[in-house]
């Protein structure tokens, strides 16, 4: 008998640790719940104390969540109708393109009303709060709720419902173009000094005129009519065409919360597209094509080739001469004076001294260089032999755009920066994007250029 009453002991102790085990997780769970609905306060930057009504009723965290976004729903609705031309819908889309910009570490310089509010929440958190205000469920499995949010289920091209600017891809495509936009204008290029920049208002040939000089005015002896003089004329042709590419954001990305597949994406595209004009206009030099008299661009025919040899006080002189010395379609001497120096990264410092120095490089006496601010220096690995057709010894001078229009860059219609567009994937369970720039380089007058191929 001893022994089971012990036994019966023994259990009762057990079932008073457990029962206090019970409460010790209770409590610590109460204390998570209230510290988790301040944390939303201060995160929405609400007033914590008007949440004791949800700590005293024992409300849910989610359920508190839901009440302080509808509550800012109703905010920005109240803010939206006191700003003229902005909607509600319109407030709510720029509120989230800056939040989920600032949550990737963007600099936005003067966020939207209402953007710090969404900046806490993750973008599954936003994309359910587009449907709701959409009156589109946001319940179910997680990868449905997604591609709901995504319009990947026929729900935003319905046609009892239609596209708003609140749409959520409309949301991303918002934040990849103002990414894309940023790292296109960001991106170090070297090719904006040497072209004379234009429009062109389609995609058909556009033939750009070169005309003559008049000549010196003549003589008129007393008694004698002044003489008609005619110019002669010339021309190249260049052409607009286009280039781009797509990329996609699929639906896991958007439940993994994953912030660098809508801004590293769309970073790198707007990086490519500055690259694609620096490639085509320096190409150019490489590539030594065809003017349409049918010599090469750098040509003995064009007088605009000078002896190799590195960087010199003697080619210098040379290429001054050349440079001087050419002549328009009627044989008007020219007089153009280089403003550019044009070097592969391995000749840079070369080109350098020459240019900047005070005292003639390599000289035994402090003598004067003459070449001083003869001309600017653009290096670039462009113009290397890593480049197709590159050199690594190969320099040139080029003449300012401002006198004379040798290298001719043209966008379509004027628009200079990438279009970015967007549609619902159908290979892909995502939104896919295209990236589009359009434009058109070539070379269209060699006077003003020079090459030496250096050794």
């Amino acid at each position: 008998m001893k022994d089971k009453t012990v036994e019966v002991k023994d259990n009762k102790e057990t079932t008073e640790d457990i029962d206090v085990k019970r409460n010790e997780e209770l409590i610590t769970a109460e204390r998570k719940r209230v510290s988790d609905i301040f944390e939303l306060a201060r995160s929405f930057n609400e007033p914590a104390d008007e949440y004791d009504k949800y700590i005293e009723s024992g409300t849910e965290v989610a359920d508190v969540k839901s009440a302080i976004l509808e509550k800012l729903a109703k905010r920005n609705k109240a803010v939206s109708h006191a700003e003229v031309g902005k909607s509600e819908t319109e407030k709510i889309s720029e509120a989230m393109t800056d939040a989920v910009l600032l949550r990737a570490g963007f600099e936005v310089e003067k966020p939207t009303s209402g953007a710090d509010n969404f900046r806490s929440m993750s973008l599954m958190e936003m994309a359910k709060y587009t449907l709701r205000k959409r009156n589109i469920s946001d319940t179910g499995d997680v990868m449905g709720i997604a591609a709901r949010a995504l319009g990947l289920d026929g729900s935003y091209r319905d046609g009892a419902i239609t596209h708003t600017t609140s749409d959520f891809p409309t949301i991303l495509a918002n934040v990849a173009n103002k990414v894309l936009q940023k790292a296109y204008s960001e991106t170090p290029t070297k090719y904006q000094s040497i072209v004379y920049e234009t429009s062109a208002s389609n995609f058909q040939p556009v033939n750009v005129v070169r005309t003559g000089s008049f000549p010196i005015l003549s003589a008129v002896p007393a008694g004698t009519s002044y003489k008609y003089v005619t110019i002669g004329e010339e021309g190249e042709v260049y052409q607009v065409g286009t280039f781009g590419n797509k990329f996609t954001i699929t639906r896991e990305s958007l439940v993994n919360d994953n912030l660098g597949a809508f801004t590293r994406t769309p970073a790198q595209m707007g990086r490519a597209a500055r690259r694609t004009v620096d490639v085509k206009v320096f190409g150019l030099f490489n590539d030594n094509g065809l003017m349409s008299d049918g010599n090469a661009v750098f040509s003995s025919a064009h007088k605009n080739i000078g002896t190799a040899g590195s960087i010199s006080e003697t080619t210098l002189n040379e290429s001054k001469k050349i440079f001087a010395e050419q002549t328009d379609v009627d044989g008007e001497v020219l007089d153009i004076s280089p403003a550019y120096l044009l070097v592969p990264t391995a000749i840079s410092t070369t080109a350098a001294k020459w240019m900047r120095d005070t005292y003639l490089p390599g000289a035994s006496n402090e003598e004067g260089n003459p070449f001083a601010n003869l001309a600017t220096v653009i290096e670039t690995p462009r113009l290397a032999a890593i480049s197709t057709n590159g050199s690594d010894t190969a320099w040139y001078l080029v003449a300012s755009p401002t006198e004379i229009e040798c290298v001719t860059l043209a966008y379509l219609n004027g628009q200079k920066n990438p279009v970015l567009e967007k549609r619902i994937g159908f290979d892909v369970d995502g939104v896919e994007f295209k990236i589009r720039l359009e434009f058109g380089v070539a070379i269209t007058d060699w006077r003003g250029l020079f090459k030496n191929a250096g050794v």
